[in-house]
Order: C-alpha cells, then sequence, then structure tokens
C-alpha cells in the first residue's frame, strides 16, 4: 500500500524519510512515470510542496541560492535571477506548457537527471552546485555536474533530499541560451546549449563558458575548449575552429547515431551563430 506523506517544514520531511522513498514537488516527471506504468504501490510517497522553506531564491556571496521547490515560473519572472543570471530566466521559459513551467520545479529538473533538462546548461554555465540534507541533518555540496552521473541517476541516496541549487552570478557576461526542440510549442529539447562571455577592453576575452545539453547523455560543459578562448578575438577562424571542435568532441563521447547526421551539423552551425552574437 502507497504511504502518502505531506510534512510542511524540512525537519518533518527528514522525519519520513525511508529506504524506498519517492518525492513530488510539482509532479511533472512523476506524473508521467506513473501513466507509463511505473508502480508506487509499494513506495513511500513525500510530498514537498507544502514545505515554505523548500520555495524562493535567496542572495548569497557571490549569487544565488535557489530553493528546490521553486518553480520554473517564479525563475522567469524573478527579479534577481533575470539580473544575476538571465540565462537561467531564459532556459526556464522555454519548459513545457505554462502549466508545466507553474507546477515543475528546479529540484526536479536535476532530481530527474534527464539529458534534456533546459535549466540544467544554464545552471551548469554558472557553475551550479546541488545543496543536499541527509536524514541526519547533515548537509553537503556537490557539483552538478558530478551529481548527475547519466540519464536517471545522480548521487543522492536513500536518506537524502535536495534542498538548493547554488549558482554564481553572471552578471557582468554576456549570456545566451538556445533549444531545439520537435515543435515551437511544449517541446521536449532535442538540443539546447548555454553561453556566457566577458570580454577585456580589448575585445579580447577574459572569460567564457560554454555547455552543450541533450545530444549527450548527460549535459556537458567544455572547459578544455574555454581555456583556449582566454585571452583571444572571436575572429571567424577561430569561431570556425571551436564550433568544429565542439561538434567533434559530441560525436565521440555520444558516438555514431541515426541522429547524428542531423545533430552534428546543427550543433557546428549553431555554436558558431552563438559565438557571432557574442560579437555584436
Amino acid at each position: 500500500m502507497l504511504n502518502y506523506f505531506r510534512p510542511k517544514t524540512i525537519k518533518e520531511c527528514l522525519e519520513c524519510i525511508t529506504d524506498d522513498r519517492v518525492y513530488i514537488a510539482g509532479g511533472t516527471d512523476l506524473l508521467v512515470e506513473m501513466r507509463n506504468g511505473h508502480d508506487l504501490s509499494k513506495k513511500t510517497l513525500i510530498d514537498l510542496s507544502h514545505i515554505p522553506e523548500l520555495k524562493g531564491v535567496k542572495k548569497i556571496d557571490g549569487g544565488l541560492e535557489i530553493m528546490a521547490c521553486t518553480s520554473h515560473d517564479d525563475l522567469v519572472l524573478n527579479k534577481d535571477v533575470n539580473k544575476s543570471l538571465k540565462v537561467l530566466s531564459d532556459a526556464c521559459r522555454t519548459v513545457g506548457s505554462p502549466q508545466i513551467r507553474n507546477m515543475g520545479t528546479i529540484g526536479g529538473s536535476i532530481g530527474t537527471a534527464s539529458p534534456a533538462s533546459d535549466p540544467m546548461p544554464a545552471l551548469m554555465l554558472a557553475d551550479g552546485s546541488a545543496v543536499i540534507i541527509n536524514k541526519k541533518g547533515e548537509i553537503r555540496e556537490e557539483k552538478l555536474e558530478k551529481f548527475v552521473v547519466k540519464p536517471g541517476i545522480t548521487t543522492l541516496k536513500n536518506d537524502e533530499l535536495i534542498l538548493s541549487v547554488k549558482v554564481k552570478s553572471l552578471e557582468d557576461y554576456k549570456q545566451s541560451f538556445f533549444k531545439i526542440g520537435r515543435r515551437k510549442a511544449l517541446a521536449i529539447a532535442r538540443l539546447n546549449f548555454a553561453m556566457a562571455i566577458l570580454k577585456n577592453k580589448d575585445n579580447t576575452i577574459k572569460d567564457i563558458k560554454i555547455v552543450v545539453g541533450a545530444a549527450l547523455p548527460v549535459t556537458k560543459r567544455f572547459y578544455d575548449i574555454e581555456k583556449q578562448l582566454i585571452g583571444k578575438k572571436l575572429t571567424e577562424k577561430i569561431i570556425e575552429k571551436i564550433s568544429k571542435d565542439i561538434s567533434d568532441q559530441v560525436l565521440e563521447i555520444a558516438g555514431p547515431r541515426k541522429s547524428s547526421e542531423y545533430k552534428i551539423p546543427v550543433i557546428k552551425n549553431i555554436i558558431s551563430r552563438m559565438l557571432k552574437d557574442m560579437e555584436v
């Protein structure tokens, strides 16, 4: 028989945690799983939607802390997010339908570990870290690159709960998010991209961040390529080389697939377009 708990505080929530626990906040992913035959009859369902402590955005030193049950729609509208990390607001604006944006949460976006998550590229762009608490009240932080192991799998243990995501401010950076789906509305991403650039007065690159999602089993930030660009100007030659290097890496990591013939040239072209837009 399904056990259902609706705690009103984090403390109450921790007391409900069992090895067979399943969390629900917005429920946009869990409900789909149930319709697809996922049996919850022997699970402990913990409803997080009535815990005020798990909602909202806080300013922290050098960035923001986004509580796990904050909805995508809240992030689209939040002034601090739009000021410090507009790329995240732009990404959340592309999530599903208005109903899904209103119900779905940032914690769910990282906890389900979907390669097609739209917020994930923006969060990784800002050096995002998951803040996690266990049943004993012990807290740990883990970079999202390490937290998401593979599709549907994270390092979250049975006695743990995602509290929030911490991100650095990119207020001084030019930021960009781009998504490709099967259709214009309500589309799950086939490819998504996030980029941020900070330039010196002489127009050379002081810092740059490039993330590609949905094309790989896990969202990837291209640290090695970013390092190559520091101190350089975005010339046509460099843009062509970097775009090709990224698309080649994606093909190498993902391996040849039926979709490669479509995706690899598109990745190259989109990266090139985004880099050129950074020059405007």
